[in-house]
Formats: C-alpha cells, sequence, structure tokens
C-alpha cells in the first residue's frame, strides 16, 4: 500500500497554503521526502515547514489502491509514526485516502497535538488495528485511543483558520484568537 499520489497531493496543499511554489527552495518549504522509508534521517512521506505553525508536521500516506469501502489500519503505522514524530518535536499525521471516492481523504491525529492548535477532543480506549469504513466517518470522527480520524476537508479548514489568523497576527496568537480557528 503505497501512497505516491497521495504524497504529492498532500505536498501540493502545504506548499499552496503557504504561498509558496515547487521552484522555491526545498530548505524553505514543505516537501515529499525523497525515497521515504530509505532514508533514515528524514522519516516520513511529507513534512512541512510553515514558519507559522507552532510546530510542523510529520505527515504519513497510506493510499487504497483499488476502489473499496474499507482500509485496515494497522497499529504498528500509527504508533511508528508518532514514535518518529516525537523524536523530532513535530506533529504526527495519518492520512489515508479511499480511491475513487469524493471525500476520500481522512487523517489519524493525535488529541494532545490539537491542543498547540486551540483543539480539544475526546476518546474512547480501544486497542488495536482497525477496519475504516468510509460510510462511518464520512460525517464525523471515528475514534483510536488517543487518537482521531477525521475527514480532510474538517483538517484542512481548521489548518486554514489558523494559518490566517496567525498571519494577520504574525504568528503570535492568543488563547482566544486559536479558539476561532474550530
Amino acid at each position: 500500500m503505497r501512497g505516491y499520489g497521495l504524497e504529492h497531493e498532500i505536498e501540493d496543499y502545504f506548499i499552496k497554503l503557504d504561498g509558496k511554489t515547487r521552484e522555491t527552495s526545498i530548505f524553505e518549504r514543505s516537501f515529499r521526502v525523497p525515497f521515504s522509508g530509505m532514508l533514515s534521517s528524514l522519516k516520513g512521506d511529507v513534512r512541512t515547514n510553515i514558519k507559522l505553525f507552532p510546530k510542523q508536521l510529520m505527515i504519513e500516506c497510506k493510499e487504497r489502491k483499488s476502489a473499496g469501502y474499507t482500509l485496515t489500519v494497522e497499529s504498528v503505522w500509527i504508533e511508528k509514526l508518532f514514535t518518529e514524530a516525537d523524536a523530532e518535536s513535530m506533529v504526527p499525521v495519518l492520512c489515508l485516502s479511499f480511491k475513487g471516492a469524493k471525500d476520500r481523504i481522512y487523517v489519524v491525529v493525535r488529541r494532545k497535538d490539537f491542543s498547540f492548535y486551540g483543539r480539544t477532543l475526546v476518546f474512547p480506549t480501544e486497542i488495536g488495528n482497525y477496519k475504516l469504513e468510509r460510510e462511518r466517518i464520512r460525517e464525523g470522527a471515528f475514534l483510536f485511543p488517543n487518537k482521531v480520524v477525521v475527514p480532510w476537508r474538517y483538517f484542512r479548514e481548521f489548518l486554514e483558520g489558523y494559518y490566517e489568523l496567525a498571519k494577520k497576527t504574525s504568528g503570535h496568537l492568543s488563547a482566544e484568537q486559536i479558539h476561532e480557528c474550530r
């Protein structure tokens, strides 16, 4: 299960969000990690480099290649990404894509990481691998232990709100302003 197309799509989103282009130096913009998985020094598939974010994102992409409504998410993927991101003081984000679906991309994030951006979420306490059913998570969050799966559009709306507000305040946001990003 590779996510090359998804990796490029996510990379393009963050480049555009920050007002950069692919021609911008890779050291000054968000980027897709070349040969991801093969380089021990660069973890994740996509890494943000957006100065207005309180912490940068380390993004791992998993894409279902055939049309279908379920995707098995292995707990080892999640724990590996979250451990690697923590080691680099980054926010881990697991992007999941269902090929051919209109609302096809979902993200797995941790509750504590949203606190940097002014979010609080509540979670149940289940463990193990999960089968995500697209219809079940389309309009809301599907919950893992201390993690949540939300549609990409919700995550984008939140990040765009945060980014626009941070731009207006030169990155210095009060707790009340961060709350407005929700």
